[in-house]
């Protein structure tokens, strides 16, 4: 996906936008997540800034779509 935002940044359409990530995870594994992102964009030598990672907590009575909303 993160690729699929790079190809579209290459359309002038696009230019200038920002890539964000939002990832959905348990309340016990955020500080997990954050550190995979953290590392799949170091590696990937990834032009994404870490405020551009927003990690959602799942929450039992909310719909995933809901709580990413």
């Amino acid at each position: 996906m993160i690729i699929l935002g790079f190809i579209l940044l290459g359309h002038p359409d696009w230019h200038g936008a920002d890539i964000k990530i939002f990832d959905l995870c348990k309340k016990s594994d955020v500080a997990e997540t954050r550190r995979q992102m953290k590392e799949l964009i170091d590696k990937g030598r990834l032009p994404i800034t870490h405020q551009n990672v927003k990690i959602n907590v799942e929450e039992q009575d909310k719909s995933n779509k809901e709580v990413i909303n």
